[in-house]
């Protein structure tokens, strides 16, 4: 194993254990700023050199930059921080939040009558385990008698970091073993800056990922950072860790139709997409392409269910896809580069129009949310060559940051502006409205790092936020 594999299999054993369910995002916020601390990268502020690296944070993310030499381009390196999980308040009521498959829990509370759950303080100490009895929609319920506090994590008593041959197995492989490669590219950069003569390069720790996107709907909302604007000439890289599953050939209404009872009725068939015979989208059959696969070694994407990357920019090169497609060409074996299902964070950058240079690398995870493959409950799984791989590439990527793109490829991306993965106009206005709004009323919440009120000010507060934010939308979605 190479030396940013190792590190990066460090980085997740330090960082397992760890609760992260959305909105909470303090316990690992707080290791991440000590590792920062301990490479003695200070905040922007504090120095008015950037080559040793700076960070700054707002409400929606944490931002470690480093501008040395002469970078052909800005990059921003996402991944977030959150996994699929509930939060609870004092009383035990709480929300499940990410596609949990809140169906199939209803089924296995139906089959077993309890789930147990592990509990942790907002501190993230943990408390003990709990068992989940209730589960109606998004709302979750502890047995009745339980007292905890408010603000308080749950999540899914399985194995947090376990080595099984070629695999790992992990609580929150999604998102956590990605964060853990850009972790091991920011002490690479930090401590070697002679392996990176040239660079400008913003990683983004985004807060808020599993709730439409919320956090990078947020940073591309605003457009701009201490460091400058967000425009075309940026290059937006997304690491992830999804499940690589077909675009489907299910239509999808927006007309008429709630965009949130959508995501709540894909949600539901979380498991049964799963099954085979399930239809796929034609896209394969017009464009040629293979159907992705878990086996098939790390993924180039360019799109999500709700659109193709960089849409608002037909007939331009994806500079993001083909430095990605390059770096894997000259240090990955394998490699999958195909029309993929799901969403992440590269919907969020694409519908504000910044930049049509936008690509995620996904590190394959057939388990994604601990969904087994018949609905059980199970740690998610990830091959560790496919780990090696991802930090290889995005390495090749940053030591040759000085090095110029060509853009003149066909590109997966610009073949897919053509086909009906460039949204109409009018469902591109609500898919913005949507993530505009609930970025916006997040934003109390994600600064104070909870989702409950622990006072009536916040709970008027965060009362008038949430009616505001569905007018904003509803407004939005009209006028655009």
């Amino acid at each position: 194993m190479n030396d940013i594999a190792s590190r990066v299999l460090y980085f997740a054993r330090e960082f397992s254990g760890i609760p992260n369910s959305p909105f909470l995002y303090g316990p690992v916020l707080t290791k991440i700023m000590a590792l920062l601390d301990e490479w003695s990268i200070p905040e922007i502020s504090r120095t008015s050199s950037r080559s040793h690296g700076v960070f700054w944070m707002d409400e929606f993310a944490l931002y470690v930059h480093f501008r040395r030499g002469r970078a052909c381009r800005p990059l921003l390196i996402d991944s977030h921080l959150d996994h699929p999980g509930f939060v609870f308040n004092s009383q035990g009521n709480g929300f499940g939040f990410g596609s949990l498959g809140f169906k199939r829990i209803a089924g296995l509370l139906k089959k077993h009558g309890h789930i147990d759950l592990r509990i942790y303080n907002p501190k993230g100490e943990f408390t003990g385990l709990a068992p989940l009895t209730g589960m109606n929609g998004f709302n979750a319920r502890l047995e009745p008698e339980r007292r905890i506090e408010n603000n308080s994590h749950g999540m899914w008593n399985v194995p947090d970091f376990e080595l099984q041959n070629d695999k790992l197995l992990m609580y929150s492989a999604d998102n956590m073993i990605v964060t853990d490669v850009m972790l091991a590219l920011i002490e690479q950069i930090a401590l070697s800056p002679a392996q990176f003569p040239d660079l400008d390069v913003t990683f983004v720790f985004t807060f808020l990922e599993e709730v439409f996107e919320a956090s990078a709907a947020g940073i591309a909302m605003r457009g701009r950072m201490p460091i400058g604007r967000l425009d075309s000439n940026w290059s937006v890289i997304v690491l992830e860790s999804m499940e690589p599953v077909a675009l489907t050939g299910k239509e999808r209404k927006f007309d008429g139709s709630s965009l949130k009872g959508l995501r709540l009725e894909e949600d539901a068939d979380a498991v049964d997409f799963r099954q085979p015979g399930g239809r796929v989208s034609s896209i394969y059959k017009t464009l040629d392409l293979p159907l992705p696969g878990p086996d098939l070694g790390v993924a180039i994407k360019v799109n999500d269910m709700d659109c193709v990357y960089g849409y608002q920019f037909p007939g331009q090169p994806n500079l993001s896809e083909e430095l990605l497609l390059a770096a894997a060409r000259r240090v990955s074996p394998v490699f999958q580069h195909t029309v993929f299902g799901g969403a992440c964070n590269g919907t969020a950058f694409s519908l504000y129009g910044l930049t049509g240079n936008i690509a995620t690398l996904s590190v394959p995870n057939p388990l994604k949310h601990n969904i087994g493959k018949n609905g059980e409950i199970v740690p998610e799984e990830v091959r560790l060559s496919d780990v090696a791989a991802a930090g290889n590439i995005m390495l090749d990527v940053l030591m040759r940051s000085g090095e110029p793109v060509s853009g003149g490829g066909a590109g997966l991306a610009r073949r897919l502006k053509e086909t009906d993965l460039t949204p109409d106009p009018k469902t591109a206005r609500r898919l913005k409205a949507e993530r505009s709004a609930i970025a916006w009323g997040a934003r109390a919440r994600l600064k104070g790092q909870r989702y409950f009120h622990d006072n009536f000010v916040e709970f008027v507060l965060d009362r008038s936020r949430a009616a505001f934010s569905r007018i904003r939308e509803a407004v939005e979605a009209r006028l655009g």
